[in-house]
């Protein structure tokens, strides 16, 4: 559990930075963050939640600091790290034999040797 919430307040910082947030509102959106994490068990919480959480503590905290940002522009800056933050799925690397370019007997033989 505490490994999760470091890393959402890691988010919570790095986000405050982008959208330029006085370094107040950012501690603000830690701390709205603390008391949420507190109330509830985060391991429990789905991704999605947890990142809805995170994006409601930065917005909640601009307004209260009186550092507005529109909604869409925190949205699209916790949506970015989040994206960031999970493990990219590497593709499967293709066959050599699929690279190469197949010859006529090749060709014929997979279409039915017509």
């Amino acid at each position: 559990e505490m490994d999760l919430s470091d890393r959402s307040v890691s988010e919570l910082f790095r986000a405050g930075y982008r959208l330029r947030l006085p370094c107040e509102a950012t501690a603000v959106s830690v701390k709205l963050f603390h008391e949420f994490a507190g109330d509830s068990d985060i391991t429990l919480l789905p991704v999605d939640e947890l990142n809805l959480a995170i994006t409601t503590c930065l917005f909640l905290a601009a307004k209260l600091e009186e550092s507005p940002r529109r909604l869409r522009d925190v949205i699209n800056v916790s949506h970015r790290l989040a994206s960031q933050r999970e493990p990219k799925r590497s593709q499967p690397s293709p066959s050599p034999n699929s690279t190469r370019k197949r010859g006529r007997a090749e060709m014929e033989a997979a279409d039915g040797g017509g």
